[in-house]
């Protein structure tokens, strides 16, 4: 019996770059940082494997102590029912007491795999994203520490199950 396989490539769909204004909440209003679009439809209960990756930058002037906390979030659209699969924090603590001691530049990759074997046989296309829920940056004086999120990249790939 042929399984029958599904491959698809998203693409970044917002780059992040926020001053430290202390904590921002995106929470009533994601943003959207990487897409991918799945057609299961030919798939017998289809079993979904998604693999996120992306670029974190942190910047802190000098003699900073800055940490961060940002939460994302993978949700599925399938015909219209929207549901959070998984949320996710990346943690970052970047110490710099010395007063004459030069900025810190950190660039960071942070990435996640998931699989998913909760569609049902009936959904169609499938739209999986990855979203920013929050930005904590805790020290630090406000407008001197640069949060960046880019290259963002999301991948697909399922196949279905036998009975």
């Amino acid at each position: 019996m042929d399984k029958g396989i599904v491959l698809a490539c998203g693409r970044e769909v917002k780059k992040i770059r926020e001053v430290n204004t202390g904590d921002l909440d995106f929470t009533s209003n994601p943003v959207v940082l990487a897409r991918v679009v799945l057609d299961t439809s030919f798939l017998k209960k289809p079993l979904v494997k998604i693999d996120f990756s992306t670029f974190i930058q942190v910047f802190t002037p000098v003699g900073a102590t800055v940490g961060t906390v940002l939460d994302f979030e993978l949700r599925r659209n399938c015909d219209g029912e929207i549901e959070t699969l998984k949320e996710y924090q990346y943690v970052i603590n970047i110490s710099n007491l010395e007063p004459e001691s030069p900025s810190f530049d950190l660039r960071d990759t942070f990435e996640f795999t998931f699989c998913d074997n909760e569609i049902l046989c009936k959904k169609k296309c499938c739209i999986y994203t990855v979203e920013l829920l929050r930005i904590d940056v805790l020290g630090g004086e406000p407008n001197e520490n640069t949060i960046i999120i880019e290259d963002s990249s999301i991948r697909a790939i399922a196949q279905g199950r036998c009975d």
